[in-house]
């Protein structure tokens, strides 16, 4: 993006999916909706046998500051 919002160092609205495997616990396909630099929103489909911690990771990145620091915490909680 080349729009004035990048160079004046504020993050416009966008999108990012990512998809991680980690070896013998699952697949993970994420979807964050981020504002400000921040993660607005966070969709986590997975074949882990443990739904309740894709949703606690969900809650977890919510409200977390997209970026290394911020997706570091995906990799704490698995």
């Amino acid at each position: 993006m080349s729009g004035k919002e990048w160079r004046l160092g504020r993050t416009p609205e966008f999108t990012h999916q990512l998809d991680t495997r980690i070896d013998g616990v699952a697949v993970f396909d994420v979807m964050m909706k981020v504002h400000g630099g921040k993660i607005e929103e966070a969709t986590i489909f997975s074949d882990a046998l443990f739904p309740d911690v894709i949703d606690e990771a969900m809650k977890a990145l919510k409200g977390a500051e997209y970026g290394r620091s911020g997706l570091a915490l995906f990799k704490v909680i698995f």
